[in-house]
């Protein structure tokens, strides 16, 4: 395997940890709430 396709596997084994979905997760809420309009 070479180098890139390591890289790229490391990375999307680190995005796929419980604390990197919640922090998505976060993200995302903090998103939609900045999009949803102000009452």
């Amino acid at each position: 395997m070479d180098r890139k396709t390591k890289e790229n596997v490391n990375n999307l084994e680190t995005k796929a940890t419980p604390g990197n979905l919640a922090a998505q997760k976060q993200a995302e809420s903090e998103k939609n709430k900045q999009r949803a309009p102000k009452m």
